[in-house]
């Protein structure tokens, strides 16, 4: 049975930060795995992971790079409410 490339959202803890919470909706919306996001922005699966669980944060260029690879225009708190 072939294995089935479905978007990831991380499981258990997810990040807290608002924008980063957004990026991984973002992923997600666009039908993106991790992996793929990996390939496209030349990170590694591994180091996504970590920054949509929480662990890390991405700097602000590697935030950046993830943003523009995604289309992401991100959201002040004030406009999500």
């Amino acid at each position: 049975m072939a294995r089935v490339n479905r978007p990831h959202l991380p499981q258990g803890k997810m990040a807290e930060h608002p924008l980063m919470v957004q990026l991984i909706h973002r992923r997600v919306a666009l039908g993106w795995t991790q992996e793929q996001l990996a390939k496209a922005t030349g990170f590694s699966q591994a180091s996504i992971d970590s920054w949509e669980r929480g662990v890390r944060e991405p700097n602000i260029t590697r935030f950046t790079r993830l943003a523009s690879v995604l289309g992401f225009i991100p959201l002040l708190e004030k406009e999500i409410k």
